[in-house]
This record gives C-alpha cells, structure tokens and sequence, in this order.
C-alpha cells in the first residue's frame, strides 16, 4: 500500500510540475490599446516588442513600421510600449514612414517580440480601458494582473520547455515503478523447487 502511495506521490509530483511550468508562460502577451485621442498603442507585459507594423485591417494597406535595430554589442533595443507615429528610443529606425491623415476604421498591428509575431485588431472606437489581444478583448486590470505574471516565452521555447517537463515526469514515473517491482521481487520468498520437502 505504502508503495502504490509512493507512486502516485510521484505522479502528483510530475502532474504539478507540468502546471508549474505552463502557469509561467504569460509574460510575453501583446496587446493593442486606443488611447482617448484615438492614437493606438501597441503594449507588452515585459519589454520585448522589437517590431510593429500597422495597417489599416479592411484594405491591408500599411499605415506605419518600425523595428529595433541591433546595438554594437548585438543586442536589440526592445520595448514594453510603441505609440503609432513615434519611435519609442534612437535605437529604432521607421521601415515605412506615417501615412498622414490615416484613420481606419479598424487598426490591424503585427507586434513582434520575443520571434513572435502576434496579429492584433482594435476599432478605431475602443475605450482607452480595452486592451485588444489575439485571444479577445479584456480591462487593462485585468491584464497587468491576471495576464501578465509569469516568465518570459516565446512560443517555440514554451513547447521546449513543455517536452522537457513532460519527458521529465515520464521519466520520474518510470523510475518509480521500476523501484517498486525491485522491492517487491526482493521481498518474495524463496520458494523450494517442485518435489523438495
């Protein structure tokens, strides 16, 4: 009894580590902001944007780009926060210049950070309390606290990160039946062979 508890002690073990592991992969959600001027604003919970392109989503046409460019020391001067029109430091340079004059009807943002490209939409007419996101529409609250928390991410090392924990809790099982049978094997009684007295 004991040793099925043990197992399933460390299943459990395994099971919350897999839950540890996806409850820290917020932290790199990009979202879209109008502010009360109606200028949208594109935002991230830590500061990784690197480039945004807006375009105007009914006709795709692009309205405004900028990136980060590299540093002599061949890092990248990402932000938390890219206001249409400005350049958030003098380490980013405009790839197409401000349309003048452009107000769709809605903002269509393509915001890279961390390698992830998200594709954003926002209505022109959004409260300056929305934040728009890929997966839908929240309270700026409710991002800075609920959405935010965690470890940075990209997609690609969150899938890393999630193999490697569910290798590890396969792994951790297999280990623990293994000892188990062992113990159970060397506490069998030797048993005579057939005939002996």
């Amino acid at each position: 009894m004991m040793r099925r508890h043990r197992r399933w002690a460390i299943a459990l073990s395994c099971c919350l580590l897999v839950v540890a592991a996806g409850s820290c992969i917020a932290s790199n959600q990009a979202g879209v902001v109008v502010r009360a001027d109606g200028t949208p604003v594109a935002i991230n919970c830590g500061t990784w944007i690197s480039r945004v392109t807006v375009k105007d989503a009914d006709s795709g046409r692009v309205l405004w780009s900028a990136s980060a460019t590299e540093s002599d020391t061949g890092g990248v001067d990402d932000v938390g926060e890219v206001v249409l029109g400005e350049l958030p430091s003098d380490r980013w340079k405009e790839g197409t210049p401000l349309l003048s004059g452009s107000s769709p009807r809605e903002w269509l943002f393509e915001i890279e950070s961390l390698s992830d490209t998200t594709a954003i939409t926002a209505p022109a007419s959004s409260s300056p309390g929305e934040v728009h996101r890929s997966a839908g529409t929240e309270s700026l609250d409710r991002f800075w606290d609920q959405t935010c928390p965690g470890l940075p991410f990209s997609k690609t090392v969150r899938q890393v990160v999630l193999i490697i924990v569910l290798a590890a809790a396969a792994a951790s099982i297999a280990v623990g039946l293994l000892r188990s049978r062992r113990i159970r094997s060397a506490n069998e009684p030797l048993r005579p062979p057939d005939g002996d007295a």
